[in-house]
């Protein structure tokens, strides 16, 4: 290391050098990323490039070094699905005061919240992921069911759907 005086201060000069063997340079960085996108979400950004379809795309990158590197992108674009919600009941017929047990299903993988809307009031179900709903209906009631998707990350067309309508026929009981 060498010291050097300039204008009367001490002061060390540092050289640092990257040396690069042949065995350096066949080994040049690899690295692959598989992502998954929704098409609403396009274009897709990755190494300064904007995509829009699915499919494996390569580039070669060059370190501030002089190390190059392959970058691999496996691109998955996927169509937004149109999130169903349908309702049914153990009885439409019922007798004054019974009570009925209504289940909503749903088209998708994940987990809804659901809101029961009845003529007079609305029902969630523990923290609203329980799709089992129990009702006494009146006559002449309806009732349906709103499905919410809290997950932002879904690939969804809607973030709110309703149901199919359920309609209550309620009969005096019968007298002995």
């Amino acid at each position: 290391m060498k010291t050097e005086r300039w204008r009367g201060v001490a002061g060390i000069a540092l050289l640092i050098v990257f040396v690069a063997s042949a065995s350096t340079h066949a080994k040049a960085a690899r690295s692959i990323d598989s992502v998954q996108i929704c098409s609403s979400k396009l274009p897709f950004r990755w190494n300064g490039n904007a995509y829009f379809l699915s499919g494996t795309y390569t580039v070669h990158l060059i370190s501030s070094v002089g190390l190059d590197s392959t970058a691999t992108l496996v691109l998955s674009v996927i169509k937004p699905v149109e999130p169903r919600v349908t309702i049914a009941a153990n009885a439409l017929v019922v007798c004054k005061g019974s009570v009925v047990d209504i289940v909503a299903s749903s088209n998708l993988k994940i987990k809804p919240y659901y809101t029961l809307f009845t003529p007079n009031y609305t029902v969630n179900v523990g923290d609203g992921t329980d799709s089992n709903f129990i009702y006494t209906p009146k006559n002449g009631d309806s009732v349906k069911v709103r499905m919410d998707l809290k997950d932002a990350a879904a690939c969804i067309t809607h973030q709110s759907v309703y149901s199919n309508t359920l309609f209550f026929l309620v009969k005096e009981k019968a007298v002995p």
